[in-house]
């Protein structure tokens, strides 16, 4: 198979990549809960982004083989994530004692979203062109296309939440389980019938909380994508539309966050005429400001979940700070954790951890099988010990400094607007990994696959294009 072949397969498979993950979430409810979709056809159909993932990295390797030599900065990064990957499943096997199947659902939420980032970087440097740009095109299309649906997807909700059950949705359940049916609706106070109760907004993604992580991720993108063409009029516009979107999911975080990130976003668009546009940010910040204070005992001082985020973040480092050396072992915390204490309960099977998992649970009335330590860092820690967290934080800082780096390059060579449009993305791509690690500190932000997987192909893929501007 020639260059120019490999190419055109290429891109269909990030189309496939792209559009599938759109309704990921939406089709596979469907299937498994109202067609009853099971067996070996749609186990392959759930691991198509999987297989795809194999079948790129097939080709990298080939055509790697072929070539006399590849002296490009990312083979060091290539070599820190296999260094980290096998120095860790070595750890895991024979001194935590563990089997592989915990270390690869580790892997999985700790080290994939890295994985893909370099390997999409490989196949833009490898086989694709800066023509190719029409990939990111695609993706700007399905951002708007997310921010017109969600109004209709919130009427839907509101109106006639029933009307979700032919998908495979249970309108009646208050909180989803593994293995059943997720709910159509999602509430504040998780009863619809408690009082002062508020409809989120989780659009075609699994959860509220999964959909403002999207939101904020790829803001900054939107952002120097479309607004800094636009006037200071529409820029404010369409930034209350995206805000509205976010306040939809009710979730304070993702609030908080994106006043922060906004302000950013708008500092880099105005850096110029910052004098001139200051006192209309400070307007803002003020209305803003006056908002949550309205909210707050309503919505922001919600007992049970504020309270349970800081508590179960004081557990965690009860749980870290006994093991710091060693760590607690792969699959202790986060959402591998609630797979496998799943299977245990299901399969009544004895397992030690799963039983001090449970304790922490009961002592705050928590109903999940899992442990969460409503911390990214927090739970690496506790998985693998701080060399481990170490790694990972190398690899993150390696991908900042690198995309700066690229920006640096290509800032003074930006004569037409397709090399803007390279350009702006990997901006925003880098501002949108900063605020993903910032959900960290509060929640699980690269557990979701509808965020992690084209967040970072888009990533990879603009730096690798922005190596041929």
């Amino acid at each position: 198979m020639n260059r120019e072949k490999i190419r055109s397969f290429i891109l269909v498979l990030i189309k496939i990549f792209f559009v599938g993950l759109v309704l990921q979430f939406l089709i596979q409810t469907f299937i498994t809960f109202q067609l009853w979709g099971d067996g070996s056809f749609w186990n392959f159909v759930w691991m198509r982004k999987e297989i795809i993932i194999l079948i790129l990295t097939v080709l990298v390797g080939l055509w790697y083989a072929g070539m006399k030599k590849f002296s490009h900065p990312l083979w060091k990064f290539i070599l820190l994530f296999m260094a980290t990957g096998l120095i860790f499943l070595v750890f895991s096997v024979f001194i935590q004692k563990v089997w592989v199947s915990p270390f690869v659902l580790t892997v999985k939420y700790d080290l994939l979203p890295f994985f893909i980032w370099g390997l999409w970087i490989c196949v833009a440097l490898f086989f694709l062109t800066e023509q190719d740009r029409s990939i990111i095109h695609l993706y700007h299309k399905i951002v708007k296309f997310w921010l017109r649906g969600w109004f209709f997807w919130l009427l839907l909700i509101y109106f006639m939440p029933t009307g979700l059950k032919f998908f495979g949705y249970d309108p009646y359940s208050r909180e989803w389980t593994i293995d059943a049916r997720p709910p159509a609706v999602y509430y504040t106070l998780i009863s619809p019938y408690a009082q002062g109760s508020m409809l989120r907004n989780q659009f075609l993604f699994e959860r509220p909380i999964n959909f403002w992580f999207w939101l904020v991720a790829f803001f900054p993108v939107f952002a120097l994508w479309f607004l800094r063409k636009k006037s200071i009029k529409k820029q404010i516009f369409y930034t209350i539309w995206f805000g509205l979107l976010v306040l939809s999911t009710w979730s304070r975080a993702a609030i908080v966050i994106f006043a922060v990130e906004v302000l950013a976003i708008m500092f880099i668009l105005h850096w110029k005429n910052i004098k001139k546009y200051l006192p209309l940010f400070i307007i803002i910040c003020v209305l803003w400001a006056w908002w949550i204070g309205v909210f707050w005992n309503k919505y922001f001082a919600r007992e049970h979940s504020t309270t349970g985020h800081f508590a179960l973040i004081a557990e965690g480092r009860i749980l870290a700070k006994d093991h710091l050396i060693t760590g607690r072992w792969a699959w202790y915390a986060g959402p591998a954790s609630h797979q496998i204490c799943f299977n245990a309960l299901e399969n009544e099977l004895e397992n030690e951890r799963c039983a001090k998992i449970t304790s922490i649970n009961d002592k705050y009335e928590i109903t999940t099988y899992g442990f969460n330590p409503e911390n990214q860092f927090l739970q690496i820690i506790m998985e693998y010990w701080l060399v481990w967290f170490i790694a990972r934080m190398a690899m993150i800082c390696w991908i900042i400094r690198y995309s700066i780096q690229i920006l640096k390059k290509m800032h003074n060579n930006l004569k037409t607007e397709p090399q803007k449009l390279i350009y702006f993305t990997v901006m925003g791509c880098t501002i949108g990994l900063i605020w993903l690690l910032g959900e960290g500190m509060l929640l699980h932000s690269f557990s979701d696959r509808m965020v992690v997987y084209p967040f970072f192909l888009l990533y990879g893929i603009s730096l690798g294009l922005a190596e041929k501007v």
